[in-house]
């Protein structure tokens, strides 16, 4: 069993994504340590218990709390500048989302990684973003496919340069992205919860996994069947990758 290695507290990406901003606010990630500065950040712009939730989340999928780990609750309200309340509300809703457990008299501990319960996910995971590509390959116009092939060229780029948490940065992001063009916020919704289950696996088992150049690959046949409005062949090529993601996390887990 692989253990974890703890994450600095360090700000996301920032790609400035046209499609996913538009449709998936999701994208707009917050992380507790991107801006700290020893300063408390301001969080006044939406109500105070989503940007908590989205905060400790991210941070939780970037393993700066690492599974199993009881979740610093004074520490966080200090740096954020909040109460407890609106942690405690964040916290439930984590809860929800599996990514912690509350318990009488500890607080909330991350969750760990269970390999069966990986398993489940991913069978989800698929069988939405069969759907997705489907559905995106019969109504993608020029500005979608635009999108993807910038994507991809990202992704490429950073696979080349070795730069491994800006690929898989992007990589997120153009699944999202798949998602995103259906316009099905039920469906956006559903995935989104699922992709941070297997975002938080993958960045435990991707500090042993070198980075290919060619890693990408896949992504480009999907874009392909896309553009050729090949609904049934990017709806296979998507299970055949999703499948090895599957396959390349398991291999280090277990």
């Amino acid at each position: 069993m692989i253990k974890p290695p703890r994450r600095e507290k360090s700000g996301a990406v920032d790609l400035a994504i046209p499609w996913p901003a538009v449709f998936n606010p999701s994208f707009q990630k917050l992380s507790l340590g991107s801006s700290m500065s020893g300063k408390q950040k301001n969080l006044a712009k939406s109500p105070m218990h989503e940007q908590v939730l989205t905060t400790v989340r991210q941070d939780i999928l970037e393993l700066v709390y690492q599974p199993g780990e009881r979740l610093p609750e004074p520490e966080i309200c200090r740096a954020l500048g909040v109460s407890r309340t609106p942690l405690r509300d964040a916290l439930k809703i984590l809860e929800i989302e599996g990514l912690v457990r509350l318990s009488p008299n500890i607080g909330a501990t991350v969750t760990p990684v269970d390999v069966r319960d990986l398993r489940d996910k991913f069978d989800v995971l698929i069988s939405l973003e069969k759907l997705a590509v489907e559905r995106t390959a019969a109504i993608a116009d020029n500005s979608m496919i635009q999108e993807l092939k910038r994507l991809n060229h990202l992704m490429d780029t950073a696979a080349h340069n070795g730069e491994k948490k800006r690929y898989y940065d992007i990589n997120d992001q153009f699944h999202m992205a798949l998602v995103t063009m259906t316009r099905n916020e039920t469906l956006l919704k559903v995935h989104a919860q699922m992709m941070n289950h297997v975002e938080r696996a993958r960045r435990i088992t991707n500090e042993y996994e070198p980075l290919s150049k060619h890693v990408s690959s896949h992504h480009l046949d999907i874009v392909q069947a896309i553009i050729m409005k090949d609904s049934a062949g990017a709806s296979h090529l998507i299970q055949l990758h999703l499948d090895e993601v599957l396959k390349r996390i398991l291999l280090r887990l277990i």
